[in-house]
């Protein structure tokens, strides 16, 4: 994807914590329902090697760019949507709070100096 194919909204669908030392993937879908991964490299060997890094379908964003600010503004205005078929309203809204807490991390993870001040890719 690039500024001229972006979205306009997503919804948030799924969300998963890699055992890695903090890297978090969300599943979206745009109105299109076209799928669409965002994965935040936040491992333990990036964050030493100040490599983290946010991904949208395995491409990587440029750091302080317009696209990254794009992606950034698309997340916050998110819906959050449970995918998985007639789950009981408990556990829906359960699972929608925790997309939501999903998505405030990556932004608050993506927002910060240690983030934003880590190499930066070529």
């Amino acid at each position: 994807m690039n500024m001229n194919t972006l979205p306009t909204k997503i919804t948030i669908t799924d969300c998963a914590a890699a055992s890695d030392g903090g890297s978090l993937v969300l599943i979206a879908s745009n109105l299109e329902n076209k799928e669409i991964s965002i994965h935040l490299d936040w491992s333990l060997a990036s964050q030493k090697t100040g490599m983290t890094q946010l991904y949208v379908n395995d491409v990587a964003i440029l750091k302080s760019s317009p696209e990254e600010l794009s992606w950034l503004n698309l997340l916050s205005d998110a819906d959050v949507n449970y995918s998985y078929e007639n789950p009981d309203e408990a556990l829906r809204n359960s699972v929608d709070t925790m997309l939501r807490g999903a998505v405030d991390e990556v932004l608050s993870r993506v927002k910060s100096d240690a983030y934003q001040n880590s190499v930066r890719q070529q």
